[in-house]
């Protein structure tokens, strides 16, 4: 392809990404350290967060008092969702009522 506008050729041709600074000979994968083509740095594999606190405490235990006042759905759910668990019994037994 000739094409004289030097945006158009590289649009249809593609950029050569050696010039990016990738080894295309590596036997490692590219996306693992590649970032993009404006990022100085390399990324790491784990990117960085920090859970908020409300992440790590531990749910209210459900009371079988309380499934009386679940919608049909929600009874359904528990009972195909949680097999071999005693909630499982609770909605059976509540949806038999």
């Amino acid at each position: 392809i000739r094409m004289t506008d030097a945006d158009r050729n590289a649009l249809a041709l593609g950029s050569d990404l050696t010039s990016l600074g990738l080894n295309l000979n590596s036997s490692d994968s590219l996306y693992s350290t590649f970032a993009s083509p404006w990022s100085e740095n390399a990324t790491s594999r784990e990117p960085q967060y920090q859970l908020p606190m409300c992440y790590y405490m531990q749910p209210p235990a459900l009371k079988t008092g309380h499934l009386s006042k679940f919608q049909l759905e929600t009874l359904f759910y528990i009972f195909y969702a949680l097999p071999q668990d005693v909630l499982q019994a609770y909605a059976a037994q509540e949806l038999y009522a």
